[in-house]
């Protein structure tokens, strides 16, 4: 994504928009989902400590830029779901 120039830009940028269709809301609750399934996995196997928290802040910062991946383009996922199937 190019970097804003206009105060227009800037302020889109940091304006909430709505999901352009129902499809990407749920991609992005999808995201929020496995993220938040992967974190209480690793509580459940990591003892308390540094480590664990810095596991957890990359959980949160995936989630970010998933669903800013998302929110940017909405056109769709690069990975036919038939192939993300398989990795699940």
């Amino acid at each position: 994504m190019d970097q804003p120039t206009t105060r227009a830009e800037i302020v889109d940028q940091f304006a909430y928009h709505l999901p352009p269709s129902p499809e990407v809301g749920e991609r992005h609750g999808a995201v929020r989902a496995h993220c938040c399934e992967l974190a209480l996995r690793l509580t459940e196997l990591a003892p308390r400590g540094v480590a664990l928290e810095e596991a957890l802040k990359k959980c949160r910062e995936a989630m970010f830029w998933a669903n800013a991946a998302i929110a940017c383009d909405p056109t769709g996922p690069t990975v036919p779901s038939e192939q993300t199937d398989r990795l699940g």
